[in-house]
């Protein structure tokens, strides 16, 4: 079991990290600025892209049929450019009123960038970041965009929904989850999401997806309250019946 209570304020570990991320980025060695009509953001210099027209390649990319996801909050797809093969995920402006709110925070696309680049400096396995984008409608903000290398793994959902992870394996892929997130907990980390669509298995190792949820935490009673979430996501959901779960998942797919 995850142990459950534990203090939790950002720890050196972390301070560190965000330094060295800090002064990466601010170095350009990896990463170079966008900053033009298209709008601004970050780009790995592998990424060989028009940047003045970003926003209408990605959302052209994001009109495939293959897409993960589709509704009013974000859009996911796959990609493939060259021989790279990516996901590209458009945090999508909902209405004016989500835009004005947005003028008084950064991007979710920019915050899921930061956030990825530093859980793998942590040690915490997580497709790697390749750029952000936001844009503007106007004075306010639009559309923004990030874009990541695709995991080489799948999904525990996909893995259990086409039989290519048996019941008899699945304690292993529970104890792997149950790894990850004490991982996570102990650097006072919490995720917030955790469920069988965010969770790739590469191999032997767990790789964890959708970071809008996670939060590095300051305050300790902050911390206990989203770490119990956690652990009753990995109990209840990833601990739960795969059989169970399938089954469920195919009579809800059957009623669509």
């Amino acid at each position: 079991m995850v142990r459950r209570g534990s203090r939790a304020l950002i720890n050196a570990e972390i301070l560190s990290a965000r330094k060295e991320l800090q002064a990466e980025l601010a170095a350009q060695k990896e990463y170079t600025v966008i900053e033009n009509r298209g709008g601004r953001g970050l780009i790995h210099r592998q990424c060989d892209l028009d940047t003045e027209t970003l926003p209408d390649w990605f959302d052209e990319q994001l009109l495939t049929s293959d897409r993960y996801k589709h509704d009013t909050t974000s859009t996911v797809a796959p990609c493939c450019y060259g021989d790279n093969h990516w996901v590209i995920k458009r945090y999508n402006r909902q209405s004016l009123v989500h835009g004005l709110k947005l003028t008084l925070r950064s991007s979710r696309a920019r915050r899921a960038f930061l956030v990825g680049l530093l859980l793998r400096k942590l040690g915490i396995n997580t497709p790697k970041p390749l750029a952000y984008l936001e844009t503007r409608s106007g004075i306010l903000p639009g559309n923004s965009y990030i874009l990541y290398e695709k995991s080489s793994g799948d999904t525990l959902h996909d893995l259990l929904m086409t039989g290519r992870l048996q019941a008899e394996q699945w304690p292993s892929a529970v104890d792997r989850t149950r790894v990850l997130v004490e991982k996570l907990h102990r650097l006072g980390i919490t995720h917030g999401d955790i469920k069988h669509t965010n969770l790739m298995l590469c191999g032997e190792s767990l790789e964890v997806i959708d970071l809008d949820s996670l939060r590095i935490h300051r305050l300790p009673w902050r911390f206990a309250r989203y770490q119990e979430k956690d652990l009753r996501a990995v109990e209840k959901r990833i601990g739960g019946d795969p059989e169970a779960y399938v089954a469920y998942k195919k009579v809800a797919l059957a009623n669509r």
